[in-house]
């Protein structure tokens, strides 16, 4: 986690989504519906009232009639409403339309802290997820998943707040129950992260052990909405059957299937992609009896195979009197005497599903290891040249005015600052790249014959260790 110093931009606000927490100084400050909010809680002492004042410059005489019951404030030809949302916390928000002299007024907050302790990790994707719940607080039908969080009688309000609903403090209030607090959402299968907001502060739920570190010492609790369940109905004596895949790197202890009156079973969230996987009855590795789909390995061995998703054509054309040729990548470990492809009219071919992401990959003719000749996006230099596969773009960089330019590069975190090989096209007088990026944010900047810019179409950006700033993209679920 590491402050970052924002460009000035209205639209950074609604990037950031900025929380709150009950704790002064931390992320007391969001913009909901175009009005900026303040979330004040009155029983912060004299101190810490006025250094939330000072953090976020705001008028003291605003707070002080805020907390003295004003419910209109107009101060300098702005308006500020102040709601009571119980009797410990205060909201005292305004329209962001109607701030004067925008910019300068959001130079002078940035500066006294109006910027979130940004957590630099992309939201990477996972390949499987298996919940960890201690008791059954969390129940999922078909995609409807209630949250329940047993006893808290005492408590006023309780929200649940996470990264389905970008951390809200205010959209999912849960309903009080004779047991406890229930919420119930529709969520896609998949990772999520949740707190609890009791009375204004934030919990993690004690009753979930799959849990994260949040990045300010404490944890986020880690829900996966399962969308497949492997099934073995066989083998009911035995004592234990594990599940076992290229989903978790062939762990042969870490996927515990569960056991059932017919055989076993195990329910889990499996990402798309094609997986290989056995399974591991009392020690020894079976294929699944019920799969009729199934892919030799490198070593002579058979799997089972299960396929998620949509399928990207990889070719090669000639190699006409090529005995055998493979695929390999980092989709399937570069393993490369896996993915066989077939022979075609133009030479080989091969449809295989992938999840949505960006790829390395090779093709393997008669043991010679080579990338791919009718594609011109590359990795590595000399002999460790890969081919590069965008699967399923979801941004696409451009940059505009820079016609006569002989070469438009471009470089960021998501390709590890590489200066060389991330080239973009131009066409009908505008550099473009499409690409596939992971939720989250990105720093990057365009490379335009030798010299590193910002980019001029992006407002948002941050400062660097050289000083020169680089551009910031979030992409969200």
């Amino acid at each position: 986690m590491k402050r970052i110093l924002i460009g000035l931009s209205i639209a950074m606000l609604f990037l950031f989504s900025i929380t709150l927490n009950a704790q002064p100084g931390k992320d007391v400050c969001k913009v909901e519906d175009g009005r900026l909010v303040f979330r004040l809680n009155i029983g912060w002492t004299d101190e810490e009232m006025r250094s939330i004042r000072e953090q976020y410059d705001l008028d003291s005489s605003l707070v002080a009639r805020a907390l003295n019951g004003e419910h209109i404030i107009e101060i300098l030809n702005v308006t500020w409403e102040v709601k009571m949302i119980n009797d410990q916390f205060i909201e005292l928000t305004k329209a962001t339309q109607n701030i004067d002299s925008y910019n300068s007024w959001m130079s002078n907050v940035i500066l006294k802290g109006l910027y979130e302790i940004i957590n630099d990790q992309v939201d990477l994707p996972v390949e499987y997820g298996i919940n960890k719940l201690e008791k059954k607080v969390l129940f999922q039908k078909q995609n409807r998943v209630t949250f329940f969080l047993p006893e808290n009688d005492v408590a006023k309000t309780v929200l649940l707040s996470g990264t389905f609903n970008r951390w809200s403090t205010s959209q999912t209030r849960m309903q009080k129950t004779d047991s406890g607090w229930i919420a119930e959402l529709d969520l896609y299968p998949g990772k999520h992260l949740y707190k609890y907001i009791i009375d204004g502060r934030w919990k993690h739920d004690r009753n979930n052990d799959l849990k994260e570190g949040d990045g300010e010492g404490g944890y986020n609790s880690v829900y996966f909405v399962y969308n497949y369940e492997f099934t073995l109905n066989a083998f009911r004596d035995a004592k234990k059957v594990i599940l076992s895949g290229s989903f978790n790197e062939w762990s042969d202890h870490e996927i515990r299937m569960i056991r059932t009156l017919d055989g076993w079973r195990r329910p889990m969230y499996l990402n798309d992609g094609t997986h290989t996987y056995k399974f591991i009855v009392d020690g020894n590795w079976i294929t699944d009896p019920a799969n009729p789909d199934q892919m030799t390995d490198g070593t002579n061995n058979t799997n089972s195979v299960i396929r998620f998703g949509e399928a990207h054509t990889f070719r090669l054309d000639g190699f006409h009197d090529a005995t055998n040729v493979y695929l390999a990548g980092s989709f399937n470990d570069w393993d490369g005497g896996e993915i066989a492809m077939e022979r075609s009219f133009e030479g080989w071919q091969l449809n295989y599903i992938l999840a949505p992401g960006t790829y390395e990959y090779k093709f393997v003719v008669d043991g010679n290891w080579i990338s791919d000749p009718a594609n011109t996006l590359k990795v590595g230099k000399g002999e460790f040249v890969n081919s590069v596969l965008y699967f399923k773009s979801n941004y696409t960089f451009t940059l505009r005015g820079f016609e006569s330019a002989e070469r438009v590069l471009i470089s960021g975190s998501f390709n590890g600052w590489d200066e060389w090989n991330y080239q973009l096209e131009l066409k009908d007088g505008i550099w473009s790249f499409p690409i596939y990026l992971n939720n989250g944010k990105h720093t990057y900047k365009f490379i335009v014959d030798g010299e590193w810019l910002l980019d001029p179409g992006n407002d948002l950006w941050e400062e660097n260790e050289h000083g020169s700033g680089n551009s910031v993209l979030w992409i969200n679920p």
